[in-house]
């Protein structure tokens, strides 16, 4: 049957009969599309190489696309007066539901794919919700056109709401945009070792609302995320988890300041020959000893030992100053200290302090 004769079939049908065709016509295109659609569904997505394919989402939702045209298509011949309007505002609406669901279906492997390359796979929970609210809002929406709702009322009710609840949440929500601005700029991520406002541990988990951190002392201390946000963060585990350590040490003006360095320096190495375990193996021979300072009451030289684990600072630490004392006490070089000298007058007065070390 060519078109011309199926037109000329259609043409000389009444409206009953016209929409019981189209009824008929569009149930065989319906039963076709609900069995070619999952293969379709598959050819497509494993193109654009989508793991999770929604296959079975695709096959519904192009289906109830199908029966919803038929339907409509087949109640235009009838005149139904003011169910049609009905009819074609359920007809929407079932399509605002099943498109809507579909694209929420294909979008979120692929946020979860994008977030986990670029960010980290703990912030792929939260963009998925972030994506889910959207979608349900914008289906809301949709469906309120559909039935020619005025939501005006409803947005001005929605934002005296919105007030009231971000004054009483501002915390939450300030928390929350933290832990968005952590991930974005990759702060830090679960294994690392940090620092805030001098104290440290390593980040055991990473929430919406918090970060928990594990110290030295085997304590488990949660941050905020919004405070965490609005500080300075030392990041010792990364770029890798080697760091270097500064010890400090004053020797007395009255010795020879190389003489010290020199004992200083064989003894650090001593040190770290010793506790090879602790240090960076590929910068054990990168420990420096520098002049820092001609202080007050010592000329200070600064040690700087590469380590491989924060944890492993008060035992390396501890092990460094302990050498370099003995070793300076038995090579005649004085570490000196501050002390105050305050002299008095005749009439009994203290006249002005004087600082000298000893």
């Amino acid at each position: 049957m060519t078109l011309e004769q199926m037109d000329s079939f259609f043409s000389g049908l009444e409206p009953p009969e016209l929409a019981v065709a189209t009824i008929l016509v569009g149930g065989v295109a319906s039963a076709v599309v609900f069995v070619l659609s999952p293969y379709l569904g598959r050819t497509v997505y494993g193109l654009v190489g989508l793991e999770k394919k929604p296959v079975r989402a695709t096959r519904d939702t192009l289906t109830a696309t199908a029966v919803v045209f038929t339907v409509l298509a087949s109640v235009q011949p009838v005149a139904l007066g003011r169910a049609e309007s009905f009819v074609f505002s359920t007809g929407t609406s079932v399509l605002v539901i099943f498109w809507l669901g579909l694209v929420h279906a294909v979008g979120a492997p692929i946020i979860e794919r994008a977030v986990t390359y670029r960010y980290d796979s703990d912030l792929v929970p939260i963009v998925k919700n972030v994506w889910t609210l959207s979608v349900i809002v914008f289906a809301v929406f949709a469906l309120f056109g559909a039935w020619d709702v005025d939501i005006t009322p409803l947005l001005a009710s929605a934002g005296v709401a919105g007030i009231v609840l971000g004054l009483a949440a501002r915390e939450t929500i300030s928390n929350f945009f933290g832990s968005i601005a952590l991930y974005a700029d990759d702060t830090y991520e679960v294994g690392d070792y940090i620092e805030v406002e001098g104290n440290g541990g390593f980040v055991e988990d990473i929430s919406i609302r918090s970060t928990r951190l594990r110290t030295l002392n085997d304590n488990f201390v949660t941050v905020p995320n919004s405070k965490l946000h609005n500080s300075m963060i030392k990041n010792k585990g990364a770029p890798t988890s080697s760091h270097r350590i500064e010890i400090e040490v004053g020797v007395s003006y009255d010795d020879d300041h190389e003489v010290a360095r020199g004992l200083i320096e064989d003894t650090v190495e001593e040190v770290i020959r010793d506790h090879s375990e602790l240090v960076d193996s590929a910068q054990a021979e990168s420990f420096e000893v520098l002049l820092k300072d001609l202080g007050n009451s010592a000329v200070v030289f600064r040690i700087f030992v590469w380590i491989e684990d924060p944890s492993d600072e008060p035992e390396i630490r501890d092990g460094i100053s302990s050498a370099v004392y003995a070793a300076l006490e038995e090579g005649g070089v004085k570490i000196p200290y501050p002390q105050r000298s305050v002299h008095i007058n005749d009439r009994g007065e203290s006249g002005n302090a004087q600082e000298k070390a000893e």
